[in-house]
């Protein structure tokens, strides 16, 4: 799972395959999703970036995180 974690700073989208993550300890997807959510974020924010919209979902047998930067206005 760190593996995951690390290619994660590679791509804006963190995608599993879904057979992996089902068998994987809840606490460890847990600690994956803010593992991630805290890195990218923390990445963003130094561009200037303040709100995220985060979601899962799972498509073509994949779970996928997306962390979307919400644009706002000055």
């Amino acid at each position: 799972m760190k593996i995951l974690a690390w290619l994660f700073c590679l791509v804006l989208v963190l995608e599993v395959p879904l057979d992996i993550w089902r068998k994987a300890p809840e606490v460890e997807r847990d600690r994956l999703r803010t593992l991630a959510t805290i890195e990218h974020c923390q990445k963003e924010a130094k561009k200037g970036a303040s709100k995220w919209r985060i979601f899962e979902v799972i498509k073509n047998g994949m779970w996928q995180l997306h962390i979307e930067e919400i644009k706002t206005e000055v």
